[in-house]
């Protein structure tokens, strides 16, 4: 995972934010991803789509609260 964040991280997409702020945000998101795809994988309660539309929906806003709306 921490592999990952860096590797986000690097991205030239965060190059305005705060380094720090974004490291913990993805750090959190990634977190966030792991437990809602075990619990979808166990309970399987909502569908695929749903899920990848809760993944991007927190990324997309934890990255808007720290100053970078990346959707487009």
């Amino acid at each position: 995972m921490a592999e990952l964040r860096r590797s986000m991280l690097e991205s030239s997409e965060f190059a305005d934010l705060p380094r720090e702020v974004v490291s913990a945000t993805l750090h959190a998101w990634l977190v966030f991803v792991r437990s809602i795809c075990v619990e979808w994988l166990v309970h399987e309660s909502f569908s695929r789509s749903e899920l990848r539309e809760l993944c991007l929906g927190a990324l997309f806003g934890a990255l808007h609260a720290v100053g970078g709306d990346q959707r487009s």
